[in-house]
């Protein structure tokens, strides 16, 4: 019954009535936030947060556990530069896609991480449905579909595709383009 959102630096809760604070601010965190980009809530109630960093190298992925504990999971190397776009998924295992277009899987039982597709420039959201996974490009404005290890755009003429999601029921992709203010509806076949 709350919201987590990233904020630069912190990350915000709000609650139903609309009341906020500051959940883990700046200093909770073991490395100080550049920019806290996207954020996403695992089945146990823990979050994960990108942090993109400068946009180039150095970002960094936290673990915010129910408890309150931040730590780093990962830090940018040759595989994570700038990572944004970041979903649990089954198996204790992240999707992450890198600012730099990069689709990652990071395993986090060994903390290893492989890169399983490219070509997504501004990689900024992702989600999934039966295997099939969606991601966004915020610099190139299209919705790109994965799948059987094969890309290809869905949606395109976005000014700035950002973070996406499935609807609760799962039958519809909801895009936000920040730059047009507006936020389209696709249905999902």
């Amino acid at each position: 019954d709350k919201l987590y959102i990233t904020d630069r630096d912190v990350v915000i809760e709000v609650n139903l009535d609309g009341s906020w604070g500051v959940y883990a601010g700046t200093m909770s965190f073991p490395k100080t936030p550049v920019f806290l980009n996207d954020i996403d809530v695992s089945e146990n109630g823990d979050l994960y947060v990108t942090d993109t960093g400068d946009f180039d190298s150095g970002g960094l992925v936290f673990l915010i556990e129910k408890s309150g504990k931040v730590t780093v999971m990962f830090e940018g190397n040759a595989k994570i530069k700038a990572p944004n776009g970041i979903l649990p998924i089954a198996d204790s295992k992240l999707l992450i896609v890198d600012w730099g277009g990069d689709l990652l899987e990071a395993n986090l039982k060994n903390n290893k991480i492989k890169k399983i597709a490219d070509g997504f420039d501004g990689g900024d959201g992702l989600a999934i449905k039966n295997g099939t996974i969606y991601i966004s490009s915020w610099k190139e404005g299209k919705v790109y579909e994965f799948k059987n290890g094969k890309s290809k755009v869905i949606l395109e003429g976005f000014k700035a595709a950002a973070d996406i999601a499935l609807s609760k029921d799962e039958t519809h992709l909801i895009i936000p383009d920040m730059k047009a203010g507006t936020v389209t509806i696709y249905p999902l076949k």
